[in-house]
């Protein structure tokens, strides 16, 4: 059975993907992989998810396992 856990933060996570979250003068943002700052919760959901598939690619691909 899958345990569903609730954060207090604003960062965005998909499964082992996570865009954190800032502060601005704007109100908040998120910081993209690169350093790229955005506004939009759509794109900052985008990357979480392109970030999850990543790391789970490269674990099936290299027959791994997350740490728990």
């Amino acid at each position: 059975m899958q345990q569903l856990l609730q954060y207090e933060t604003d960062n965005i996570i998909v499964g082992s993907g996570e865009v954190p979250a800032v502060m601005t003068k704007t109100g908040i943002a998120w910081v993209l992989p690169g350093g790229t700052i955005t506004h939009n919760r759509e794109v900052a959901i985008a990357n979480a998810v392109t970030m999850d598939r990543m790391i789970r690619r490269n674990l099936r691909r290299y027959k791994r396992r997350l740490f728990k």
